[in-house]
């Protein structure tokens, strides 16, 4: 079945949004029985070494299923406002978008915007739920479906799905799961959208997740080992938790809490051919993979091996 064919009982559906985490969701609603009559997404960006303008990943999955994209530089406008309104969507659905829908937008489908936010709302609230939800050491996360309202994640819930955290899980690796999950209980939303109850959030237990800084990634080898190790995987894959070595920035990938107490000042390290170690707040910290500036990732062993370091100190 093609997008463009007619599918009975299906709603018309424009999709907003626009990185990797975004993609399980928009192809779950086109193989399903709805009809995708459009996807909206950022405009192309520069990237890599050659600084080469690149399409968003939704925009180059929805081109690859044959689905019309639009990329306005703002949903305030009266052009992209009337371009929506044309496509005649029953629902926006939105993942990751980037940017708040006005008012004026969230008015013009008749069966309202709803929106797939990958934290237990009314908890991480905002741009980095994933990682803040590791971060603070979350023993649980999940996907929340709601219908949008003028504020940032704050409209009633319709469906929610609790995710345990695994003790070692990256947040690259929780997000895959989430939007395995979140794409299908989309879906689901979807289908029975008419007859779901939406609950109202609670203001109580409301936190916000904030979009991670340059200055929030860097090591602060003073705090208690397990935040560091949370911190670490927290940014793998992107943007790399970091500390300075000798001057020069190197990225921490993997790391592990061991179980023996730090004896030397926070950002001591030891190196030798098995194991590198790093004194915190609490207990050592056993760093398992690195990146220096500039190279690809690499056992953080075999780093310190390459430079003949066997003690020094990070910062």
């Amino acid at each position: 079945m093609t997008p463009a064919e007619a599918r009975p009982n299906g709603k018309r559906i424009v999709f907003f949004g626009s990185p990797q985490i975004a993609v399980k969701s928009l192809n779950a609603l086109i193989d399903s029985r709805h009809h995708v009559v459009g996807a909206v997404t950022g405009p192309d960006r520069p990237a890599g070494r050659g600084m080469q303008l690149q399409p968003s990943s939704v925009k180059a999955a929805a081109l690859e299923r044959g689905i019309e994209v639009l990329q306005p530089a703002t949903l305030r406008s009266s052009e992209a406002q009337t371009a929506l309104a044309g496509m005649r969507a029953d629902i926006f659905a939105v993942v990751a978008y980037g940017l708040i829908l006005p008012v004026e937008v969230l008015n013009i489908p008749p069966l309202g915007c709803i929106n797939v936010h990958f934290s237990l709302l009314p908890r991480h609230r905002g741009a980095a739920p994933v990682q803040w939800a590791i971060i603070e050491g979350d023993a649980e996360t999940g996907v929340s479906i709601m219908r949008m309202d003028p504020g940032l994640d704050t409209g009633p819930v319709l469906k929610t799905v609790a995710v345990p955290i695994g003790d070692e899980e990256t947040a690259g690796e929780l997000a895959g799961r989430l939007s395995e999950i979140g794409a299908g209980a989309l879906v689901e939303v979807v289908d029975d959208l008419e007859s779901l109850e939406a609950i109202d959030q609670p203001e109580d237990g409301a936190t916000y997740a904030s979009k991670l800084t340059n200055r929030d990634a860097e090591i602060d080898w003073s705090q208690p080992a397990v935040r560091i190790k949370n911190l670490i995987r927290a940014l793998n894959p992107r943007p790399g938790a970091w500390t300075k070595l000798e001057g020069r920035r190197l990225k921490v990938l993997r790391a592990r809490v061991t179980d023996r107490s730090a004896q030397e000042a926070p950002g001591s390290l030891v190196a030798d051919k098995s194991a590198v170690e790093v004194s915190t707040a609490t207990n050592l910290i056993e760093l398992q993979e690195v990146q220096p500036e500039g190279k690809d990732r690499m056992p953080a062993v075999d780093f310190f091996r390459g430079r003949r370091l066997s003690r020094g100190r990070f910062g």
